[in-house]
């Protein structure tokens, strides 16, 4: 997670950098714990299987991390198959394969597409004919997809789950407007969802001990923790 100077530069950046010199499949060493990497979609879909029978159903090795969430709890990280996993993972289904469901998330899909081009339109990222702004191309300004792909998700996944529309997209683009100067309950949600997503591999990689009294790793650690609390 860190370069030879000790620069933190991430765990994407890092495993995109392994995999230039390594290829789509290499190991790495987190302390005493071997991963293997796959970086190509093809290695994947055995692991992804829907099957009990599956070999890959585990994703997550022995018990660390157990405080941030990481071994039995939810679905995708729960190895506890044949209990909580396997009664989750029915809730899930049923909330999510009833038909009527594919029909609206479909329509949903489309409003939510024209409400990102009208905010990107608001923003000056496009123009009418749906061309990249030639001023952000002069200027070498670079759309950051990712945030609007967070705030499209939140909306989307807001929608589902409570039959309401979310403000993820509209407030965000207030915000660059300059309308906005608060943090609104989306954003918010979305950032702390992000913490707790690069909190993960510190839980992965050191070991409790560690974390509980190394000084450095303890107050990063703990704002980890409390974030969770927050979400």
């Amino acid at each position: 997670m860190f370069t030879k100077n000790f620069r933190p530069i991430g765990m994407d950046e890092l495993l995109k950098s392994l995999n230039s010199q390594y290829g789509d499949i290499f190991e790495i060493w987190f302390g005493s714990e071997r991963a293997v990497v796959l970086c190509h979609p093809k290695y994947m879909i055995k692991m992804h299987q829907t099957s009990t029978k599956s070999k890959y159903i585990k994703r997550f090795s022995g018990s660390d991390g157990k405080e941030y969430g990481l071994v039995n709890s939810g679905v995708f990280n729960n190895n506890d198959i044949h209990g909580s996993w396997k009664f989750n993972r029915m809730v899930f289904s049923n909330a999510l394969m009833r038909p009527k469901l594919d029909r609206d998330a479909l329509q949903w899909t489309v409003e939510l597409v024209e409400e990102l081009e009208s905010c990107w339109n608001r923003t000056g990222i496009i123009i009418d004919d749906n061309n990249v702004n030639k001023e952000l191309i002069h200027n070498n300004e670079i759309i950051n997809l990712p945030n609007w792909m967070r705030r499209f998700t939140y909306d989307m996944i807001y929608r589902i789950a409570i039959g309401n529309k979310g403000d993820a997209l509209n407030s965000y683009t207030n915000n660059l407007c300059g309308f906005n100067s608060y943090e609104t309950e989306s954003n918010s949600i979305i950032k702390s969802t992000q913490t707790y997503a690069d909190g993960i591999m510190y839980f992965r990689l050191f070991p409790e001990y560690i974390r509980n009294y190394f000084p450095y790793l303890r107050g990063i650690i703990r704002k980890y923790l409390d974030n969770k609390i927050s979400v």
